[in-house]
């Protein structure tokens, strides 16, 4: 099994277990689908959110683009440290710079949610935002879980 690590927390994010794409070489998309909880059996949770404890938190979009540029510049120095080729690093950059444009379309930005592991919730947290986007689908919404690609490596269980 595969666990998607964030490169800088070292908790998990997701795993191989959640059907998932890499779009763009840039973001993994993982399909969420609902658990049952609860004594009743009621459908309560999404899979990624109940089995990595993710906490979700609520951001302003002035404090997710301020959120995106600092952790950008911080995958960024990440690269360049782990010897990053010129090239992968600025197709980081013009990557990153065209997905943010389009999240932050007021359409799509009242798709998303915003989640934390429990371990990264103290006032400055070191770790990737979980980006959780709904979108229309077969029975209704479906929750994607997005994580960009250089702010993760991946471990084998």
């Amino acid at each position: 099994m595969l666990i998607f690590k964030d490169v800088f927390t070292g908790e998990a994010l997701s795993s191989d277990e959640i059907s998932f794409e890499l779009v763009d070489n840039l973001i993994y998309e993982f399909k969420g689908s609902y658990v049952s909880g609860g004594v009743e059996g009621t459908i309560n949770d999404i899979d990624f959110l109940r089995k990595y404890q993710l906490v979700e938190v609520i951001l302003a979009k002035s404090e997710f683009k301020g959120y995106i540029q600092r952790y950008s510049k911080k995958v960024l120095v990440y690269l360049q440290c782990a010897g990053g080729r010129g090239q992968d690093i600025d197709n980081f950059k013009k990557g990153m710079s065209e997905w943010v444009a389009r999240i932050m379309d007021e359409d799509r930005w009242n798709t998303l949610q915003f989640y934390r592991t429990k371990g990264d919730l103290q006032e400055n947290p070191e770790g990737q935002l979980c980006i959780v986007e709904w979108r229309d689908g077969e029975g209704g919404a479906v929750p994607y879980l997005l994580l960009i690609k250089e702010g993760v490596k991946l471990d084998i269980a």
